[in-house]
């Protein structure tokens, strides 16, 4: 009997973007884990109730990657003291956000009984106004809530 060679024959460079899709998507899935991971801790942190927390952690035990990233993202992150006053015209200071929302205008109002060491209250105003809308028409209804708050910009 004759032996066949069977031989598939790939495109050259076939085999090194095989490899570097599988690399590439290791990453993803091992970023994508790391999100899944924060998120369920940051549930587990906040949750009260016994049983959902022993479903969480038993969710959490599957992530086998590093959990000094977990940490990470978990910890404090002291803030800057804010005055007072009405803050027109901001931009996010966060840097993804303000990179995938380079545009968007955000207007504040601290009052002037403000304390960060106090739990306080916070409101959403959004225009609501639409793709047609311009980015400042929050500055025509907002406006600093006591006559003594000073403007800022």
């Amino acid at each position: 009997m004759k032996r066949h060679d069977r031989r598939i024959a790939f495109p050259p460079g076939f085999v090194v973007i095989s490899l570097f899709l599988v690399a590439v998507s290791a990453e993803l899935a091992r970023a994508s884990d790391l999100c899944d991971a924060i998120t369920l801790a940051r549930q587990y942190l906040q949750s009260k109730d016994s049983d959902e927390k022993a479903s969480l952690s038993h969710k959490l035990a599957a992530y086998d990657q590093n959990w000094k990233d977990v940490i990470k993202a978990l910890r404090f992150r002291p803030t800057q003291a804010v005055k007072p006053g009405y803050y027109e015209k901001e931009h996010f200071t966060q840097p993804q956000l303000r990179q995938k929302h380079p545009d968007d205008l955000l207007y504040l109002v601290v009052p002037t009984n403000y304390r960060a060491e106090r739990p306080t209250g916070l409101v959403v105003f959004m225009h609501g106004g639409g793709k047609g809308s311009l980015r400042t028409t929050p500055d025509r209804y907002m406006r600093p809530a006591d006559p003594d708050t000073p403007k800022t910009s």
